[in-house]
């Protein structure tokens, strides 16, 4: 996805997103990790759970504005057919990797589900709202959440813990958490208190979320409305950590941007050599029962390769963008 900012830490953000991603998808396979590492179940939260809504708010801080740029260069058809296009083609890359994940053997329930599919439709849902001002989008994201709680309460609950990524249903929840991060994008870039708008709008976020844990548990697998909130307050507070950083201090890990600059690419990537190097072989010792020691060394390995990768790409210039 192309970058829309000029800010470094939205790079800086992106990638630190995208190599949280790729930790996690390492991880997934291996059995001999503490629980506190893996994906929760039902019910509770792991920082593991936070690595597809990290994402997701780097994608959504500069949607707006991207939207609103295209609009006024090309006019509303083809900028809205532009970004349905790229929900449309994100759509058949996660279904398609749905299919190879099947055939690898390690889509262990089947479901054709995951979570470019769930951004695909929040990319296509949030559409319908980057026209109204950020306080009205937020309210709208917000009614959606209600709503989709509601109705996974009452009739969808089973298929949602399902699926991963709560299937299709659960897209509502992921496009609930796209529109209320586009809101908090446009709070950071056209208020003029941003420094201390953004931070508050993390933390009313968190401390709602955990307000409403008390009765509405916080929950990846059912995209519960409380991890919803909670994922959109932390993930903004990370963000903020980064612009202090990056713009205010002026820190500027290129290791860390390269990979923020061409994330999709480098996400695609990182399941082949994950295929290559740790599936494909089919040594229970090497990856799925690999000993503690031997995952932290390949886990770093990963990470730094995909970083080496995505610094390659930046000075090709090849760069991914739908």
């Amino acid at each position: 996805m192309k970058q829309t900012s000029r800010l470094a830490s939205i790079d800086c953000f992106r990638g630190f997103a995208v190599l949280a991603m790729v930790l996690a998808s390492y991880l997934f396979g291996t059995e001999a990790l503490p629980a506190w590492l893996r994906h929760a179940p039902d019910g509770s939260l792991t920082a593991v759970d936070l690595g597809a809504p990290l994402f997701i708010i780097a994608i959504s801080l500069t949607f707006g504005g991207a939207l609103q740029r295209r609009w006024s260069r090309d006019g509303p058809a083809r900028a809205l057919w532009h970004f349905l296009r790229r929900a449309l083609l994100l759509f058949v890359i996660g279904l398609t990797m749905a299919l190879i994940q099947t055939l690898l053997g390690r889509n262990e329930g089947g479901v054709l589900w995951g979570v470019l599919q769930a951004i695909a439709i929040a990319i296509a849902l949030t559409l319908l709202t980057l026209k109204l001002p950020p306080l009205a989008r937020a309210a709208v994201g917000l009614a959606l959440l209600a709503a989709y709680q509601f109705v996974v309460l009452r009739y969808w609950l089973p298929q949602v813990l399902a699926a991963p990524h709560g299937g299709l249903p659960g897209a509502l929840g992921w496009a609930s958490l796209l529109i209320l991060g586009t809101a908090c994008g446009d709070l950071f870039f056209r208020s003029p208190h941003r420094e201390l708008a953004l931070p508050a709008a993390g933390l009313l976020a968190v401390t709602g979320a955990l307000a409403l844990s008390r009765i509405i548990p916080i929950s990846k697998p059912r995209i519960s409305a409380s991890y919803v909130l909670l994922a959109v307050g932390v993930s903004v507070l990370v963000f903020w950590v980064f612009h202090l950083l990056v713009d205010r201090l002026l820190w500027h890990p290129s290791w860390l941007a390269a990979p923020g600059k061409n994330p999709l690419l480098i996400y695609l990537l990182q399941y082949v050599l994950l295929g290559l190097l740790f599936v494909l072989p089919g040594i229970p010792r090497w990856y799925p029962q690999a000993p503690g020691w031997l995952i932290t060394v390949q886990a770093a390995s990963l990470v730094a390769i995909v970083i080496v990768l995505a610094r390659f790409l930046e000075r090709r210039r090849w760069i991914l963008s739908l």
